[in-house]
Formats: C-alpha cells, structure tokens, sequence
C-alpha cells in the first residue's frame, strides 16, 4: 500500500508491522426492514515501516468490518506529525520534499535545509540581490519583511551554519543527532510563515460555519413555555 512517509516525504510502500484495537464499540442497527444487524466498530493503531528510509509511523483508524473494505480506511496520522505539503508554496514544497529524503545523509540534508531556506526568503519577497547578497542577509532580512520572530531568525541562522558545514571537506561533519535539529528549526519557521497561517484559517472557516448554523437553528419562543 504506498503511503506518504511523514519522516522522508516520499510515497512508498509501507511496511505495516504491527496493529492494536484501541476500543471497540457494537451497535444494533436496521438492516433490510424488519431485520437488525450488529455493527463492531473498533478504534484501531498501526505501526509502519517506510520501506524508502526506514522511519516508523503511528497511525490510527477506524474499521467496521461489516461494512468497509481495505480502501475505505482514513489514516490518521499521530507520530510523527503530519505535516500538510499543500500548504507550502509549489516551490518551498519541492525544497522541502527533498530535503526530507535526505535524512539518512546529514551533510546533504543541510545543504538541502540551505537551498529550502533560500526559497522560503525568495517566496517572501527576500531574493538574492545587492542588498541582500548572502543567505544570513536574506534571513535577517525576514525580521522586518515577514514579521519573523527574532528567536526564529536564529535558529534559521544555525542551519545555514549547518549547510555550510556540509557542503565544505572538514574535519567537523553534520552528524546523525544533528538532523533532528535541523528539521524542527526549518519547520518552526515554516510553521510561522505558511502552516500556522494556514491552519488558522481552517479554524476560522469552520468556526464561522458552526456560529452560523447555529444562529440559523430557530429557539422555541419563550413565550411559549
């Protein structure tokens, strides 16, 4: 079954290693007048293995077996975080894409974090120039041209520490335990610019939707009781 890993962003066929019933409910319903049919639905966990990098996911749905078929299952992902790739502009989504298959290879990860910072400052308006000829420029830049939280300007900073680590022959190399950081500072900024952005304006939707719906339900005239 190919599923998007979470860790190397990858389509690939996942390894399902294990699965856990979490709990499970059975409810009488009707069923072809004037039968009944018992319905068991279970909350379950799974646990997968990326066939691409290895990584292992958690992941929970639900299943009526009376009533569903393997394709009918929606994956919920818990660990590691699902990250939505849509919400990302086409080109930060493609640095960030390959950034992430390279978790396995620390130096290229940098040099991949590097190149996805550089588009995240071209998408924002921050691009290679005059002004801003070198990449801790064009970061420093997002403070004022972004609103970008100093602390986060930072932490962008020591990545592009990192990619310069990785991408020249030293004697200090981006190690293994390195990459874990790497990836949560690049997301804490694009959590700022896009998925933060862009999950408050779900909620916002879904919230105006159900103030709405609720003011459309008509209340029984007090009058009346």
């Amino acid at each position: 079954m190919a599923e998007r890993c979470g860790h190397c962003g990858r389509e690939n066929s996942v390894e399902h290693l294990g699965r856990v019933v979490l709990s499970t409910t059975t409810d009488t319903v009707p069923f072809n007048d004037p039968y009944m049919q018992e319905l068991t639905t279970e909350n379950v966990a799974q646990i997968g293995r990326c066939s691409g990098c290895d990584g292992l996911t958690l992941e929970t749905y639900i299943w009526v077996a009376e009533m569903m078929e393997p394709d009918d299952v929606t994956l919920h992902q818990l660990y590691p975080q699902d990250r939505p790739f849509a919400d990302l502009p086409e080109r930060v989504r493609v640095r960030y894409e390959g950034m992430l298959e390279l978790q396995h290879a620390p130096d290229a990860f940098a040099v991949r974090a590097g190149r996805l910072l550089e588009a995240v400052c071209t998408d924002q308006g921050v691009p290679k120039s005059k002004e801003h000829p070198a990449l801790d420029h064009r970061l420093k830049a997002l403070v004022t041209r972004a609103g970008v939280p100093s602390a986060l300007t930072d932490q962008a900073l020591l990545v592009k520490d990192y990619r310069n680590l990785g991408g020249h022959d030293d004697a200090w190399e981006v190690e293994d335990e390195d990459v874990p950081l790497i990836r949560k500072f690049v997301e804490s900024l694009l959590d700022f610019l896009y998925w933060g952005p862009a999950d408050l304006a779900r909620v916002s939707a879904a919230f105006v939707k159900r103030e709405t719906e609720a003011h459309s339900v008509e209340l029984p005239n007090a009058a009346e009781n």
